[in-house]
C-alpha cells in the first residue's frame, strides 16, 4: 500500500470571522459554535435486517457565541432579549469564516436568553446562543 498524500498545511484566523445579528456586528468573540438541532437523517433495522432511513426537515439551529467578559456586544445581546420578549420579532443573524467560506444565517432569529454569569478572581466569558428557525449552512474547509 502507498503512503497518505500530505495534507498541505493551511492557517485559519478566528478574526476572520463574522458574525453579526439584526444588521449589527459582534465583536470581542472568543469562539463561536454552528449547529444544527437534528442529525439530517436516521436509520432504523428490523429484524430481518432490511434498513429504513428517515430525512429529516428540521432545519432549526443555533449559532453559539462566547464573549470576553469586557465585549461590548454583551449588553447589545442582553437588550435582544428584553427586545424579543416584549415585541415577539425574530431578526436576521448571520455567520461568516472568511478563511473558509463556510456560512450560516436566517431571517427568523433570537437570543435564547441572557448569557450565563460567573465571578471569580479571573475574568470569566459569556456565551450566547442565537437560535434560527430555518438555518441555511455549508461547511467548509480552509482554503
Amino acid at each position: 500500500m502507498g503512503a497518505n498524500p500530505a495534507v498541505p498545511a493551511k492557517t485559519f484566523d478566528f478574526t476572520d470571522s463574522l458574525t453579526s445579528f439584526d444588521n449589527t456586528n459582534l465583536i470581542g468573540a472568543t469562539s463561536v459554535k454552528v449547529s444544527f438541532d437534528s442529525d439530517a437523517t436516521t436509520d432504523d433495522v428490523g429484524a430481518d435486517g432490511s434498513v429504513v432511513v428517515v430525512v429529516s426537515n428540521d432545519q432549526r439551529g443555533k449559532i453559539e457565541i462566547e464573549f470576553m467578559q469586557n465585549s461590548p456586544s454583551i449588553d447589545f445581546m442582553s437588550q435582544q432579549v428584553q427586545l424579543f420578549l416584549a415585541n415577539k420579532e425574530f431578526k436576521a443573524a448571520s455567520f461568516k469564516d472568511l478563511n473558509s467560506g463556510s456560512t450560516a444565517s436566517g431571517p427568523q432569529c433570537w437570543v435564547q436568553k441572557v448569557a450565563d454569569s460567573e465571578y471569580g478572581k479571573e475574568a470569566a466569558s459569556r456565551t450566547f446562543v442565537i437560535r434560527i428557525a430555518n438555518m441555511t449552512y455549508q461547511a467548509k474547509g480552509i482554503q
